[in-house]
């Protein structure tokens, strides 16, 4: 029997962190993540196979055609189009999602560090203890730049920091890599809203002509009641 729809959301450019979590516990209900981290190998056998070989041989190849569909079934249409090559593949699968949001990460440390370091000489206090922050964001850099930055006598460098900062940071996806303009998400959202406007209108403008069709109707209606009744 197919598993419940999953009660998490997908798999977006958001969220891998807590999806990946919440995947792996999805995918050990069915017995199968094991096999999607490449720790369970389908069993080998010598031919001729009796009932319970091939019995082992079903069950490991149905847990990992659930698999896969369960990881394909929960991202995002945007997460989908990277995995249409290898969907019958769990364990690519989950490599393949594994792999942009770890170089993300280390961008984001990347991005973090240089503008940390470009801090004037005054700041070196400042500076070593962002060194230290293990939980800092970009968006928590920007916010420590804008606090700086309305300090009296702040140093000129630090509104430069925090526009390259706001430059670098999406307010659209809060990920770092491009402004909010070029995400590509906001493009996706935005292209999905106007295609549900689009449906709305149509909806309406053909229940228009419904009510429009059916007035014509009774008032063709009234009028030979009428002849009938003049007659």
């Amino acid at each position: 029997m197919a598993p419940s729809p999953a009660a998490f959301p997908k798999l977006s450019n958001r969220n891998y962190q807590q999806w990946c979590l919440d995947m792996e516990a999805r995918l050990r209900t069915v017995a199968a993540l094991r096999i999607v981290k490449g720790q369970e190998s389908r069993p080998s056998f010598t031919e001729p196979l009796d009932a319970g070989e091939r019995r082992d041989l079903r069950d490991f190849d149905n847990r990992r055609d659930l698999a896969a569909g369960e990881i394909w079934g929960c991202v995002e249409r945007e997460q989908q189009t990277h995995l249409e090559a290898i969907r019958d593949d769990p364990e690519a699968m989950w490599v393949k999602l594994e792999s942009p949001f770890d170089i993300a990460k280390l961008d984001d440390k990347l991005v973090l560090m240089a503008l940390i370091r470009a801090l004037p000489s005054e700041y070196t206090s400042l500076r070593q203890t962002l060194l230290l922050d293990d939980s800092l964001t970009l968006e928590k850099l920007q916010e420590t730049f804008i606090a700086l930055e309305n300090q009296p006598g702040a140093s000129p460098a630090i509104p430069i920091l925090s526009q390259v900062a706001s430059a670098i940071l999406c307010g659209f996806c809060s990920r770092s890599g491009h402004s909010e303009d070029q995400c590509f998400s906001k493009r996706d959202a935005s292209a999905k809203a106007k295609e549900r406007a689009s449906q709305r209108t149509q909806f309406r403008s053909g229940k228009g002509k419904l009510k429009e069709q059916e007035a014509s109707k009774e008032t063709q209606e009234t009028t030979q009641e009428t002849a009938a009744v003049a007659a």
